[in-house]
């Protein structure tokens, strides 16, 4: 593959990542500089579909202002792609492994929100996917995030607000898109739950614009009660994010080239299962990203096609 052919795919990657959970840490791998573009969250109103079963009542977090948890996030992938009518075998890509405290600050007496903090105590690649070369660039990119903190706020209704990072000083472009795409998988992981009263059975959905780099997506995501008691709730959630046509940046590309992405469909579903005190779930779920792309360098055209599995896991333990 070409070298032009190569930055291509590397903006193809952070746009179907984007699109997947929010996990951008195959940026690093791409060898591409990575935006300082914001990353742009905007959420509708969620929608009860249907209440489900008696007694319905509220669901809302109940928070705690003591003890530590840490969680460990654990994501597979592996990626196939074609590119001017020839197909490359499909890759498993490297496992990426994090263990992330979460420490409450203050919980207000009046709402019930909490204010926390993060902190990566560990990041590294795990087993054997991918090449040395692929898996040794990772590496560094993700040892350069242990010890980064962040402060936040989630309300009793699983909103997310006031995220904030603290990176150390020195903190590479790489390992900053990384906290970029931590931010939105932390978004993911906190669930909104609906104003009405709810029973078993009960599904509803909640719409999601996100802008990062300049990749406007879509995401519908909807969650169904499998299981509840009084202090955990078990849910199904399914996933379709979606992205228009539109220009896609390429990093040092040449004067007269263009590209654009011409469709990005991920699909996905996943278990959930949520201590009501926890801002953090116990999470499984599978997603598929298809992308296709085109590129115009000096009125040669060419269409690239990708397909990106993912699986993600959360792994909560209990508090300290």
């Amino acid at each position: 593959m070409s070298r032009f052919a190569s930055r291509i795919l590397a903006g193809l990657l952070i746009t179907g990542l984007i699109a997947t959970c929010g996990i951008g840490q195959l940026y690093a791998q791409a060898n591409t500089a990575a935006s300082d573009t914001a990353t742009s969250v905007t959420q509708q109103p969620v929608k009860v579909l249907e209440a489900g079963a008696e007694p319905r009542t509220p669901l809302r977090y109940s928070f705690g202002a003591e003890g530590k948890e840490t969680a460990v996030y654990r994501l597979d992938m592996s990626m196939a792609m074609a590119g001017g009518g020839t197909p490359i075998p499909k890759m498993v890509l490297p496992t990426m492994e994090m263990a992330m405290s979460t420490t409450p600050s203050s919980v207000d007496a009046e709402t019930g929100d909490l204010a926390y903090r993060t902190k990566i105590k560990r990041a590294t690649v795990v087993g054997e996917g991918g090449n040395k070369l692929m898996r040794d660039s990772m590496q560094t990119s993700l040892k350069d995030l242990e010890g980064v903190e962040a402060t936040g706020q989630v309300t009793t209704r699983g909103q997310f607000k006031n995220y904030k990072q603290v990176l150390k000083a020195g903190t590479s472009k790489d390992a900053r898109q990384i906290m970029d795409s931590v931010e939105q998988s932390m978004r993911q992981s906190v669930i909104p739950f609906p104003e009405e009263a709810v029973g078993v059975g009960a599904k509803w959905e909640a719409k999601t614009s996100v802008s990062s780099n300049g990749v406007q997506v879509q995401q519908v995501a909807t969650y169904e009660i499998l299981e509840r008691t009084e202090t955990t709730v078990k849910l199904r959630l399914t996933m379709k994010q979606t992205a228009r046509s539109q220009p896609l940046a390429i990093p040092d590309a040449p004067p007269g080239v263009t590209a654009t992405m011409d469709s990005l469909t991920t699909t996905g579903t996943g278990t959930m299962s949520v201590n009501l005190a926890s801002v953090v779930p116990a999470l499984k779920m599978d997603t598929t990203t298809n992308a296709v792309m085109s590129a115009n360098n000096g009125g040669q055209s060419q269409t690239m096609h990708m397909t990106l599995t993912m699986s993600m896991e959360i792994k909560p333990k209990a508090k300290e």
